[in-house]
């Protein structure tokens, strides 16, 4: 199993017959980063069965534009939370917090953000990825207190049911400017994957190394990863986890 950096949010997780592309951005945020994020795409879903997940709405998390095109893959299925305004329909899946889906070959579960949209658990083979999402303690100061209040009480109600969990690979979201991260500390903390991914960096990869050199020591049973470039390539083995 190997992760693909692509940008922000966006990893493309690939392993044997499968690719699995989280939160590709649109072509907007982007920018003239699109073509090459494309091809990266395409590189690593010719031949495969391609799976699109898109965790909510937000221009940095979702891009319409891609569902539909041909990207090279035997087969293309698209997982949509329901913000997003689509239906289920051919090839496409619609879903909704803390639901069970069993789709082509894929079993995946949901859970609530604290922003919008869900959070994914997908489990293919004896594996599982959680992808966060916005799913994340935003507790930012300049929020009023109730909306703080919820936000906490949301991250620990949904923590509570992902604990109960095995996670190989995490992609979680760690905000620097926000105590412990914004609750990657925690996720850390109470699940244990066995990879952790940071995630949400808006393009300053250098974060997910200061992410790495702060929490490693603290939580060696997970291994945590970081990133430089688009298209970087992560092992996620338990023999290999050095970075190509």
């Amino acid at each position: 199993m190997e992760a693909v950096y692509i940008a922000h949010s966006c990893f493309l997780i690939v392993t044997g017959e499968y690719s699995l592309l989280f939160d590709y951005p649109s072509y907007n945020f982007l920018g003239e980063l699109s073509y090459k994020a494309d091809e990266i795409v395409r590189r690593y879903s010719i031949n495969r069965k391609l799976f699109i997940l898109f965790s909510h709405s937000h221009y940095d998390h979702f891009n319409p534009e891609i569902i539909g095109k041909d990207l090279g893959s035997i087969e293309t299925y698209t997982i949509v939370s329901v913000d997003t305004g689509y239906r289920s329909q051919n090839n496409i899946l619609v879903v909704e917090p803390r639901k069970t889906y069993r789709f082509k070959d894929l079993v995946i579960k949901t859970y609530r953000s604290t922003d919008q949209g869900v959070a994914y658990l997908v489990n293919i083979g004896d594996k599982s990825v959680f992808h966060s999402g916005d799913y994340a303690k935003w507790l930012w100061p300049t929020l009023p207190e109730e909306i703080r209040f919820e936000v906490e009480k949301v991250f620990w109600e949904e923590l509570t049911i992902i604990m109960r969990e095995k996670i190989h690979v995490a992609f979680i979201v760690a905000e620097p400017e926000l105590p412990g991260w914004g609750g990657a500390e925690d996720f850390i903390l109470h699940i244990r994957p066995r990879y952790a991914i940071p995630i949400h960096l808006w393009g300053n990869s250098l974060l997910s190394e200061k992410f790495k050199e702060e929490l490693q020591g603290k939580y060696p049973e997970t291994i945590i990863l970081s990133y430089r470039r688009m298209g970087e390539v992560l092992k996620l083995g338990v023999d290999n986890e050095a970075r190509k």
